[in-house]
């Protein structure tokens, strides 16, 4: 199986030397193609800080990680926001979703701000619907 996530030694401190919490650390994690993976613990665990370290939304202290085979840990911001628009996706736990928007709608907007053709946005809408067995919208 091809490694899709590979972090080692991710460290979060927050906060300064004499006032500071050590969110992680030290902490591995690899997944690989088609796995599924459930972060669970205690609230204040850390949980919440592994994810949005892991998705590039806050920066780790320190640590290595790869996805999909590109270290973000080298990248410059600009293109990490090229690499999140091209390769990821978040689901929230409060779905930041558009309320006046259809699900249809939700999908194929962020596809329209990449230059992406109709034709294909309506062929990726089509694909994930299915992927995610919502495939009537």
């Amino acid at each position: 199986m091809e490694t899709i996530l590979d972090a080692k030694g991710i460290n979060k401190v927050f906060g300064t030397r004499r006032n500071s919490f050590h969110a992680l650390h030290d902490i591995d994690i690899r997944v690989t193609e088609g796995e599924f993976v459930g972060v669970m613990g205690p609230s204040g665990a850390g949980k919440s800080t592994l994810l949005n370290v892991l998705s590039t939304i806050e920066a780790a202290t320190s640590g290595e990680i790869c996805i999909d085979g590109t270290s973000l840990t080298r990248l410059k911001e600009k293109q990490l926001t090229e690499f999140r628009r091209s390769k990821m996706g978040f689901i929230f736990q409060d779905y930041n979703l558009l309320d006046t928007l259809t699900v249809k709608e939700n999908i194929l907007l962020p596809l329209a701000f990449t230059g992406t053709s109709a034709g294909e946005i309506n062929h990726k809408v089509n694909e994930l619907a299915e992927m995610f067995g919502i495939h009537s919208i």
